[in-house]
């Protein structure tokens, strides 16, 4: 329970962080910080997660004192990636090309990016060791020395560079941290091994593929925004997307730092079956979770704007929202529902296929309903790509990877979602001048849509959820 407390904690400080130095930075110089973080992300992120990928899949507390080298391989290739990486940065400010806007703001970006990729190659393994203390601390503290000093420095100066700097800052102190408490001591350069790198690089390169093509995605769309309407735009973009994936994917992801070492376990026990098995009931529980946060995140949108979003953002983020709410949803269901089973059975490659479909959807519906819609139109071409990806990606895992889907879970959280829905719709037309906008709109509308959904899941057992509690009650020892 302490990874998912402090993944939850690590969202919510994300989340609070992006509104902050929205709300002090303005949409102009958001949009341009935001812009020069995808881009960035869409390098550093597919040149450090397949190691990530790696990391969680065969490094552990056993191989650890068994493998040795497989710890010296990884931090070798990664030690060697992220000296380049700030080698580019510091390039990327000396001679940058007239293309970019703001060459210091790209290049800090691309500094905080790579040492973000370390931080999430750090917490991977003591996720992989089952070190739970350690990575909820590390993650408390890299948002303790993030949530604070970027946003004062957004209000004292309102440049994206100081605010990039202040976090490159804590980042380096989190590495610091997490370094001491990862030290391997049979761990060597000598022990590097190329076989073992070639069998990282094949498994966790396609995953990485995957995530690297939605990193484009976003960077494109940002980017063709920019270009477009201009990087005030291009700002307001950013923020529906970015506070659509905290509330949205990162739900799931929550679940996955956790689900996925089961799945890992399984396989490692009692086999392939055994870990697909385990990946087939992840996905029930994924749905369970995912499909009641989308829903409710529609019904709140309006009394969410009108409580956390600065006026600037207003208008535009609701309309951004709702059009990137569907994408964004198939994106998490993807994922953190389908990805895993290619991962249980080492081929990964099949999944970029369904990321690659989506971006080229993206594209070219953009080239179709921007100049029809306006900037909106690149929203939903988003989201059209992102549906087209997920049905590819249902299709791949049927063929390639068969999981027993529960369909008993996917339709009760489905229906369980919809009377959410009609409760929260019901009650808002009888109190219309309470339930619409502020503070009690939001709490109301929550509150109601929380206690139906919970109410029905726990009567129909939705994904075990009734089942599980009642057995933790019955082990809890009598006062």
């Amino acid at each position: 329970m302490a990874l998912i407390a402090s993944f939850l904690f690590n969202a919510v400080a994300n989340f609070a962080l992006g509104l902050l130095l929205a709300r002090y930075l303005g949409p102009q110089a958001f949009g341009v910080f935001a812009v020069a973080m995808a881009g960035a992300g869409a390098l550093a992120a597919p040149a450090l997660d397949w190691l990530r990928h790696a990391g969680t899949r065969f490094y552990s507390a056993r191989s650890r004192t068994e493998a040795p080298e497989v710890r010296a391989t990884l931090d070798a290739a990664v030690a060697a990636i992220a000296g380049a990486l700030l080698t580019g940065a510091a390039a990327l400010a000396l001679f940058a090309p007239a293309v970019i806007h703001d060459p210091g703001v790209a290049a800090l970006a691309l500094v905080s990016c790579a040492l973000g990729g370390l931080f999430d190659y750090a917490t991977a393994l003591m996720r992989a060791r089952f070190m739970q203390r350690d990575y909820a601390g590390l993650v408390i503290l890299k948002n303790l020395l993030t949530l604070v000093p970027m946003p004062v420095a957004a209000v004292l100066t309102g440049d994206p560079r100081i605010v990039l700097a202040a976090g490159c800052v804590g980042q380096a102190v989190c590495l610091a941290v997490a370094v001491i408490r990862l030290a391997d001591p049979g761990v060597r350069l000598a022990l590097v091994d190329k076989g073992l790198l070639r069998r990282f690089a094949v498994y966790g390169m396609p995953l990485t593929m995957a995530g690297g093509l939605a990193m484009v995605q976003a960077f494109y769309n940002r980017g063709a925004l920019a270009s477009l309407a201009g990087y005030a735009e291009a700002g307001r973009f950013a923020l529906a997307y970015d506070i659509g994936v905290r509330l949205v994917a990162v739900t799931a992801m929550a679940l996955d730092v956790l689900l996925f070492q089961l799945a890992v376990r399984a396989e490692a026990e009692g086999g392939r079956a055994a870990g697909l098995g385990q990946v087939a009931r992840n996905l029930g529980t994924v749905v369970a979770l995912l499909a009641p946060v989308t829903a409710g995140y529609a019904l709140v949108l309006h009394p969410f704007e009108s409580v956390f979003i600065a006026a600037d953002f207003q208008g535009a983020f609701a309309a951004y929202s709702l059009a990137l709410l569907p994408g964004l949803a198939a994106w998490a269901f993807m994922q953190f529902g389908l990805s895993p089973a290619f991962q249980i059975t080492g081929s990964t490659l099949p999944m970029a296929g369904p990321n690659l479909l989506a971006l080229a959807i993206n594209v070219a519906m953009g080239f179709v309903l921007a100049p029809q819609m306006g900037p909106i139109g690149l929203a939903h071409a988003f989201s059209i790509g992102m549906i087209a990806g997920l049905a590819s990606a249902a299709g791949l895992v049927r063929w390639r990877a068969p999981i027993d889907v529960p369909w008993r879970t996917v339709a009760g959280a489905l229906v369980c979602s919809a009377a959410m829905a009609a409760a929260v719709l019901a009650a808002r037309q009888a109190f219309p001048e309470r339930l619409s906008e502020g503070w009690t709109a939001l709490a109301g509308s929550a509150a109601i849509g929380g206690a139906v959904y919970l109410g029905l899941a726990f009567a129909f057992d939705l994904a075990g959820g009734r089942s599980f509690a009642l057995a933790r009650l019955r082990r809890r020892p009598a006062p």
